[in-house]
């Protein structure tokens, strides 16, 4: 949220760690948004095969532990091959943990309707920030 209150939009790269959701942050305005006013909202985008697409909410706070930074640096690294850890230099981004408060998956039928049978909201477990797993929707898969 910006501080006026509307909405900034910024790409982010997410990494899962022991169960929760993580990004690094360069020194940026969404940075500042989210040290300022920790909500977040996520979006991704459809990929070409179909218009399915996935949305989550929450409040976003940044992590200290050495031990985490550290397990997310090798797993930046891990999923950019060939990318070394000095061109990566993460010294100057924070690292976020995105704790999920609602999350909503909408899939298509195929013909780029949205299917009820494939539209779940999730909420996340009362008081740990991280959402749990629902049963499966009833319907068929796509």
């Amino acid at each position: 949220m910006r501080p006026d209150g509307g909405p900034r939009v910024h790409p982010i790269c997410p990494l899962i760690h022991d169960g929760g959701l993580f990004a690094f942050l360069v020194p940026s305005p969404k940075r500042t948004d989210l040290l300022r006013d920790g909500r977040f909202s996520l979006h991704s985008f459809p990929v070409e095969e179909n218009e399915d697409a996935f949305y989550m909410t929450g409040t976003a706070e940044p992590v200290d532990d050495e031990r985490v930074r550290e397990a997310l640096v090798a797993r930046f690294l891990e999923e950019r091959p060939g990318l070394s850890q000095a061109a990566a230099d993460l010294g100057d981004q924070l690292l976020f943990e995105f704790r999920v408060s609602t999350c909503l998956l909408t899939r298509t039928d195929g013909h780029g309707e949205p299917s009820p049978a494939h539209t779940v909201w999730v909420a996340a477990s009362e008081g740990s920030g991280r959402a749990h797993h629902p049963s499966p929707s009833p319907g068929p898969t796509p």
